[in-house]
């Protein structure tokens, strides 16, 4: 354990920089924050997968995506989009970005899906 004494950090003059140290300690709390969010993030959707249903009584396989999962992609898509107006967030601009056209991604393909296959099985009877 190293030893600091206050005359030492007096002789630094630290109380002069008070304000550029508030903004880097700020900077590192935000940072840090967003580096837990993004890998929740990439943790959650790396091994997400849609949910086989048999239509009705055929051999026909319809996918789904659970109502859990359907609220994480919500929840998810507005931590992003709140990371994108963050201050500090450009150490992590590149991931941010990768995860906000990939979650919009995943949104729209869902919806499509699931409006692909209830028109489907409107045709289907």
């Amino acid at each position: 354990m190293v030893l600091t004494t206050l005359a030492v950090v007096w002789d630094l003059n630290l109380f002069n920089f008070k304000d550029d140290i508030e903004e880097n300690t700020e900077r590192a709390k935000q940072q840090a924050k967003m580096e837990k969010q993004l890998a929740k993030v990439d943790e959650k959707w790396k091994d997400t997968v849609l949910e086989k249903i048999p239509h009705k009584d055929t051999p026909i396989i319809t996918l789904k995506m659970t109502e859990e999962d359907l609220e994480t992609l919500e929840e998810h898509n507005l931590q992003i989009n709140n990371m994108q107006n963050q201050k500090y967030n450009e150490h992590f601009e590149t991931e941010i970005t990768k995860w906000h056209h990939g979650l919009s991604s995943i949104n729209e393909v869902i919806q499509l899906l699931a409006e692909a296959q209830k028109t489907w099985s409107f045709l289907d009877n």
